[in-house]
């Protein structure tokens, strides 16, 4: 979302900044989950559910690394696919010289 924002704002952006920013989104969306997910844990009685919730550790570990390769990811795509080059070429293909 944060890339395409990026695209749709300037449209002459290069695909690593894209990128780039695609990554940081991820990022902080995932730090974001962590931090709900600390927020949200502990137990719920003293028996069985005592040691339900998410294990903050590894969470803190994961969503953040997943979040933002997946992120680096989009952002590089979208910002191959939007370059001006790209474009240009898809709208107006050079004339074909005959022989």
């Amino acid at each position: 979302m944060a890339a395409a924002v990026v695209t749709l704002a300037r449209p002459r952006a290069r695909f690593d900044s894209t990128a780039l920013v695609g990554a940081l989104a991820g990022v902080l969306a995932g730090l974001l989950v962590v931090v709900a997910c600390a927020l949200g844990s502990g137990s719920l009685g003293a028996d069985r559910l005592a040691v339900i919730g998410a294990r903050t550790g590894p969470l803190a570990v994961f969503a953040p690394t997943l979040l933002g390769l997946s992120g680096l990811t989009v952002g590089l795509v979208l910002g191959l696919l939007r370059r001006p080059d790209t474009a240009r070429r898809l709208t107006h293909p050079p004339p074909r010289r005959r022989p």
